[in-house]
């Protein structure tokens, strides 16, 4: 049934809610309609050719991506489109009155375009793909959203996963293992004063390598801050506790603790600035 789109489900549950008592006393009518609006990059995607096109000719034909993953190698394209117009009236009758409403309801869906290189800067793979416009809304391909399409949350592949969860020292660097609280909350990350990433939530954990030294780490926009030396060789787990009527905490954790926590949440990639 059109009302149960997955894209558009919980705005339709809404309405319906909220229109359930008119129905039981007298009559209403809910007419879905798709608008048929497509991404502005559509009529260019059955141009993308792998193996032929590069990098240049995809930012020429694209333009500057929403966001970029993988060290600048993959290019995120956002576009948030009109997808269904739900038009809603009733009818209320009593012995004394009657009486009936009305309105429109604008449904959105995000579009997605991934277009990944190699080495060479010549296209791999690309893919095109939706999620709906509420908070924590996901791609088929774990592309994640928060508030707008600059909170943008991108899983890793089960292989990349795997490996930063063997917690291998990297014997020049320090390893840091930051991991977030389970919840729907989105966060931007800071690293020694500059953005790490502006999308973090929903149980999930992100790994990097730094310089040995003295570190500072910052979560916002409840703010939460740590201080902290790492040598090389050295792995640090950081643990983001955020309390809803209290000051969110920025802790670091024992190694076994940290692996623990670490197993059950889902690796996320760092954007490339």
């Amino acid at each position: 049934m059109l009302l149960k789109d997955k894209y558009s489900g919980r705005h339709i549950q809404t309405i319906l809610l909220g229109l359930l008592p008119l129905v039981m006393m007298s009559g209403c009518i809910v007419i879905p309609i798709p608008t048929g609006e497509k991404p502005y990059y559509a009529k260019a995607v059955p141009n993308l050719q792998v193996g032929i096109t590069s990098k240049n000719e995809a930012r020429t034909e694209f333009g500057v991506p929403n966001v970029t993953f993988k060290e600048d190698s993959e290019l995120i394209y956002i576009t948030t489109q009109e997808s269904w117009k739900i038009i809603w009236g009733f009818i209320l009758l009593s012995p004394v009155s009657a009486s009936a409403g009305g309105g429109v309801e604008t449904l959105h869906t995000r579009y997605v375009l991934s277009l990944s290189f190699d080495k060479k800067d010549v296209l791999s793979e690309f893919e095109s793909d939706k999620a709906g416009d509420d908070f924590g809304d996901c791609t088929r391909h774990g592309i994640c959203f928060g508030n707008n399409n600059t909170d943008v949350m991108r899983y890793a592949d089960s292989a990349t996963e795997a490996a930063a969860k063997e917690f291998k020292p990297n014997e020049a660097q320090c390893s840091i293992y930051l991991h977030g609280p389970g919840n729907k909350k989105a966060y931007e990350v800071s690293f020694d004063g500059k953005i790490l990433m502006n999308m973090f939530s929903t149980k999930a954990f992100v790994h990097w390598t730094a310089k040995p030294g003295s570190h500072s780490l910052g979560v916002f926009p409840k703010p939460a801050y740590l201080d902290f030396g790492c040598g090389a060789g050295e792995i640090v787990f950081v643990h983001l506790d955020r309390k809803r009527f209290s000051p969110s905490k920025l802790h670091r954790e024992d190694s076994a603790t940290g692996r623990a926590h670490i197993a059950d949440r889902q690796l996320v990639l760092l954007p490339t600035y």
